[in-house]
């Protein structure tokens, strides 16, 4: 006979494996990222880092005698517009020192540009720090977010609570992005260590560094690991380090290098020009590098295709880019302004001003340059005419910032050559000192 029962028992088993079968299918199908396929337009990231205040490029000639618009963020605003709502626009630092049109009102025109322009997120440069601890704190508590996961508030030696965000989730075509802020410990030597510090000279604020990097990389990594926890599905790092040999083990490949979980590193600091370079990190995985070198001499665009690919270029002119006319009005407005404090003529070069080779290369930092000389001579000139006895006068080269300048000098051009706020000193020593 026929065994029923047995039967039965195997139906009721198969259809138990099939509803199983089911659940299982219904979880791996969920384990597949929800947002992956709800992305279909491509996802744009517009970049800056380093404009150091530079807002009135106007045009540039080229070799072949063309004339081509520069950037200006009155341009950048118009570029994020016309790129639609999965657009986001965000900035590696150093943007509100570096001439006049920062140095006057300690960057608030700048920050208002970078409102009107539609900055959605920013980190901390090293310069942000320059205008004062105060400043720097007000700066990035306004009306721009800024995030920095190893930057945080200090009391005894002991390490507080970050004083920004470590990073933020932006949702565009039903995909999360988070960026991680990241800021340089050079900040202490490459602004002033007394602005972290209280009265008594006690460290109220740290950077996270290390001298094995390790402190750096470990806020780094927490960051990209609670981000992707929430559910992010790219992270992106803003950093201001850059890739110059002597910020080691600070610099950006170091970080990409020492740590996983990065999709992409927008970078700042070093002037740069990187299109992208693809960086191994610590598991071995490719995370594209980019950073737009300075001043508003390029623009990065990265996009994240539906199909998950992440490409960048920088866009050199802003050619057929109008000036959107809210932006542009602050900017006018500003230039004005400035002109009509600092524009009297004080003097006039027959010679040009540069700091500059014919590659773009700075070289104020490494080898004599006539406007170094010329700064050092105004020194020397300055205490020699007071009657003090001076022999020798020094200009630090990272105090002399300025791109080419002749004909008439007036306070401007001159606060472009020396954009801090730095106090001439006569120090006298002895022959055995």
């Amino acid at each position: 006979m026929p065994n029923f029962e047995r039967r039965d028992k195997m139906k009721g088993y198969t259809k138990r494996w099939l509803s199983i079968l089911v659940v299982l299918c219904m979880i791996f199908t969920l384990a597949v990222p929800m947002y992956a396929a709800a992305q279909t337009e491509d996802i744009t990231i517009l970049y800056t880092n380093d404009i150091h205040t530079y807002i009135d490029n106007g045009q540039a000639e080229t070799g072949d005698g063309q004339t081509h618009e520069t950037w200006s963020y009155s341009r950048l605003a118009s570029l994020k517009n016309s790129l639609g709502e999965n657009t986001l626009l965000v900035d590696c630092g150093d943007h509100i020192q570096g001439t006049a049109y920062g140095s006057m009102d300690e960057g608030k025109t700048i920050t208002e540009l970078m409102k009107s322009a539609g900055y959605d997120l920013a980190t901390l440069g090293n310069h942000e720090f320059d205008y004062g601890m105060k400043r720097a704190l007000e700066v990035a508590k306004g009306d721009i977010s800024y995030v920095s996961c190893n930057f945080y508030e200090e009391a005894n030696g002991v390490r507080g609570d970050n004083v920004l965000d470590s990073y933020k989730i932006f949702e565009k075509d039903g995909v999360k992005i988070a960026f991680v802020g990241i800021t340089t410990p050079e900040s202490f030597t490459k602004s002033t260590p007394a602005y972290f510090q209280d009265e008594n000279g006690n460290y109220i604020y740290g950077i996270s560094g290390g001298a094995d990097g390790q402190a750096l990389y470990d806020d780094v990594q927490k960051s990209v690991d609670q981000a992707r926890a929430e559910g992010a599905n790219y992270v992106i790092a803003i950093g201001h380090l850059g890739i110059d040999t002597g910020s080691a083990p600070w610099r950006s490949t170091d970080v990409i290098a020492n740590t996983t979980g990065l999709d992409a590193f927008i970078d700042g600091h070093s002037h740069s020009t990187v299109k992208g370079d693809m960086i191994e990190d610590k598991d071995g995985e490719k995370v594209l590098l980019t950073q737009t070198g300075s001043y508003l001499g390029n623009v990065g665009k990265m996009t994240i295709s539906p199909e998950g690919t992440i490409s960048t270029e920088l866009i050199e002119y802003a050619d057929g880019v109008d000036r959107d006319a809210a932006t542009a009005t602050i900017e006018d407005g500003w230039k004005d302004t400035i002109q009509e404090q600092l524009g009297k003529v004080v003097g006039h070069a027959d010679v040009t001003f540069d700091n500059y080779d014919t590659d773009g290369n700075r070289l104020v930092r490494k080898q004599e340059t006539n406007t170094g000389d010329f700064a050092a001579d105004a020194l020397y000139y300055l205490f020699d005419n007071m009657n003090l006895d001076v022999d020798v006068a020094v200009m630090n080269g990272g105090g002399v910032r300025n791109k080419a300048i002749t004909g008439d000098l007036s306070y401007l051009s001159l606060k472009d050559i020396h954009t801090f706020g730095n106090v001439a000193c006569l120090q006298t020593v002895t022959g055995q000192q």
